[in-house]
């Protein structure tokens, strides 16, 4: 190859590659003013995120201030809340113990006020049975030289009569220590414990009461009974008892509640006609808290009162009865479970009028409270 025929392509090739070059750096230069703006904009957009990192700091400063101040609100709050809650309990607190010493007051009265009505029957039974040792005394001397037999009960008469004095002694021996629990705690101090058990034996004392009179009764039935049997000295007739009690005629009566089915009415009148085949009904579904009122024509002293209850499907026998009289006092009495005449002795008041207030047995499952007859008997 001669020289002349290779120059013209080195010359071509160095144009290529001065071409290229020149190209190249145009395209660099280029490039790099590219990146100077691009650095330039990343630049620009750095500071203005750093002025908004820069706001919320300040931002989150200022939440943060504020939830403090809040939580300490709501400390302070909550303290104020406990303490207002301390102050109401101390108040309901202070509210309860002068409801609970209101009713202990109320429920020491009460009890004083059955103690002394207590008292009363006791004295009442104490003279009761004296009379009838008496009787009894004045009997063995009536007896006649004909060797005539005495009832067999009169022979121990006597002890059934201690025997009675000293039941009435120890009822007075539990009185007199409820007397002297009912003095000893003030009324401020509330004894659940006390309170209870003197309720208890108070309840306890009213049912040997109302036994030691029913024995009382049937002591007088005897004794009474022995009296016509042994013949008067002398051949004297006999005088006719005293204080012989009659049936009481009542002027006015009422109830608290009657049944009616159209047109028949099952009222208070049946339970004074003297006819068993009728009777007094009550409204339906009202049992509990029925009561009864007899007014007499004048005051006259009560002694015995009897009910007839027969057996119906519809009610229950009578479980207990609460008289309340003109005087304001009252007496309460329980009965056994059993259908038919229910004959009571009670203790002997004057009065006007008088109140029952009847329970059933099993009131919870009766209807109806019915009640056949009731006779009063008196002087």
């Amino acid at each position: 190859m001669d020289t002349f025929s290779y120059l013209p392509r080195r010359f071509a090739a160095l144009g290529i590659l001065t071409l290229t070059s020149l190209f190249g750096q145009n395209v660099y230069a280029q490039s790099q003013a590219e990146v100077d703006k691009a650095f330039a904009e990343l630049d620009r957009e750095t500071g203005s995120c750093n002025v908004q990192i820069a706001r919320k700091n300040e931002l989150i400063a200022k939440a943060t201030q504020a939830l403090k101040e809040m939580k300490d609100k709501q400390d302070a709050l909550e303290t104020s809340l406990a303490d207002r809650d301390k102050a109401i309990q101390l108040l309901q607190n202070t509210q309860a113990s002068n409801n609970a010493e209101g009713e202990c007051s109320k429920g020491l009265s009460s009890l004083t006020q059955q103690h002394q009505d207590l008292e009363k029957r006791y004295a009442l039974l104490s003279g009761q049975n004296k009379g009838l040792m008496l009787e009894n005394e004045e009997l063995k001397k009536q007896k006649t030289s004909d060797n005539q037999i005495k009832p067999a009960f009169l022979s121990n008469q006597t002890d059934d009569d201690n025997k009675y004095l000293s039941q009435i002694a120890s009822l007075k021996a539990e009185n007199l220590s409820l007397k002297q629990q009912l003095a000893g705690p003030k009324a401020t101090q509330v004894n659940v414990a006390v309170d209870e058990t003197m309720r208890k034996q108070n309840a306890l004392l009213t049912a040997k009461v109302g036994q030691l009179e029913r024995q009382n009764e049937e002591l007088k039935t005897r004794l009474t009974s022995a009296k016509n049997s042994v013949p008067e000295p002398n051949g004297a007739s006999k005088a006719s008892p005293q204080g012989k009690l009659s049936k009481l005629k009542i002027k006015e009566h009422n109830v608290s509640s009657y049944h009616t089915v159209n047109s028949s009415r099952w009222t208070s009148n049946n339970l004074v006609d003297g006819n068993l085949g009728t009777k007094w009904i009550s409204q339906y579904k009202k049992v509990k808290g029925q009561t009864i009122k007899l007014v007499f024509d004048d005051e006259i002293e009560l002694a015995k009162v009897n009910f007839s209850v027969s057996e119906d499907a519809g009610t229950q026998p009578i479980k207990s009865v609460n008289f309340y009289f003109s005087d304001g006092s009252s007496q309460s009495y329980q009965f056994e479970k059993k259908w038919g005449w229910q004959r009571l002795s009670i203790v002997p008041i004057r009065t006007s009028e008088v109140m029952m207030e009847l329970e059933l047995y099993e009131s919870d499952k009766t209807n109806h409270m019915m009640i056949d007859e009731i006779e009063l008997y008196g002087s």
